[in-house]
């Protein structure tokens, strides 16, 4: 049976932040939970988490989730956010049908935009706020090989530009895709938009 995966890249150090993200609380739960429960209600079978600081903490928040597999960045301190990537795509079944790729510290991403993104049929696909490319990304499983062997300085970016492909791009009005929360006052941003989108 064909699965929908989901890598989420959990592997920084939070020093801007200054207090482990994954584990800040959204609405009374701790993000990487929030996010994971978006994913999962949206049609996510299956989440691949990319750790690196604080990796124990991380699994014991996600200990009542079934079909999470976690994979290790060791050197998570001084690699780029590219490294931890390779590591999680590294790590896709072969049954995986859908894929999609995000960050942990972008927690907010409706279900409505998972969902677009999941039945876009093409082989790279963002969501987008007035030209913003944002998360979740949609990555074709034929495109593994290439970006796995891109050993480009350019990060993640540059491994997408590699793939010669014209991204599809969904329009959207909901700016959750772009809201990360590297410092204080993108989370205090963060709690207000979720406390509003509750409303």
């Amino acid at each position: 049976m064909s699965k929908n995966v989901c890598v989420i890249l959990a592997a920084g150090l939070s020093s801007r932040m200054g207090s482990y993200k994954p584990l800040l609380k959204i609405q009374e739960k701790p993000s990487i939970v929030y996010l994971i429960q978006h994913l999962r209600a949206a049609g996510i079978d299956e989440c691949i988490i990319v750790t690196g600081h604080n990796s124990d903490l991380l699994r014991d928040a996600c200990r009542n989730f079934k079909n999470i597999i976690f994979v290790h960045n060791p050197d998570y301190a001084t690699s780029g956010m590219y490294t931890s990537a390779k590591i999680g795509f590294s790590a896709i079944p072969k049954d995986c049908k859908n894929l999609l790729f995000t960050l942990a510290d972008i927690p907010l991403i409706s279900e409505s935009i998972i969902r677009k993104v999941l039945r876009e049929d093409h082989p790279l696909v963002f969501p987008s706020y007035h030209y913003h490319r944002g998360h979740p990304v949609k990555i074709s499983p034929d495109l593994l090989p290439a970006l796995l062997s891109y050993t480009g300085e350019h990060g993640l970016r540059g491994a997408f530009a590699s793939l010669d492909i014209e991204p599809f791009f969904i329009n959207t009005e909901d700016k959750s895709i772009l809201m990360d929360m590297d410092t204080p006052e993108d989370y205090a941003k963060i709690i207000a938009f979720s406390q509003n989108s509750q409303s």
